[in-house]
């Protein structure tokens, strides 16, 4: 009969401590992913690719002053960059359009991140099909194909 009611009170412990309402909850001391990324947005870097969690910190890949990929960690609790790169802010997709925009182009169907500069196929003041490069550091805009008519 003991035995019993020892096993018992044994199983009962056993299942208190192991509720999650009783384990340690590690996500609420953790900034959110977002956060960490306007973080470092504001502070300069440009993620991009991809995020990985490792051991507690987030390990990402930014683009750095050349406008070359570069692998930072940062602490997933804090927020804090544990393993920098020195990273110059660079445009983002949206500043890219507008570049783009700005020099005479419109009808943007293809604009990706490549190589450190983002490349376009828009329609000139022509309706002609280019393909652009835009510098990601100083948003200059350069013409590196005529593709011919556009479709009507």
């Amino acid at each position: 009969m003991y035995k019993k009611i020892f096993l018992l009170a044994i199983t009962f412990l056993l299942s208190i401590i192991c509720s999650p309402s009783f384990a340690e909850d590690t996500n609420q001391t953790d900034l959110s992913l977002s956060k960490i990324l306007l973080n470092l947005q504001q502070e300069g870097y440009t993620p991009i690719d991809q995020i990985e969690l490792k051991n507690n910190l987030y390990q990402l890949k930014v683009l750095d002053s050349k406008a070359e990929e570069v692998t930072i960690l940062v602490d997933r609790q804090t927020g804090k960059i544990v393993k920098p790169g020195r990273v110059l802010p660079l445009l983002t997709l949206t500043e890219a359009a507008e570049k783009i925009e700005q020099n005479g182009y419109h009808t943007i169907y293809i604009l990706k991140f490549e190589g450190g500069k983002y490349k376009a196929n828009a329609l000139d003041k022509n309706n002609k099909k280019v393909t652009l490069d835009v510098d990601a550091k100083t948003g200059t805009v350069s013409l590196q194909f005529f593709l011919g008519n556009s479709k009507k």
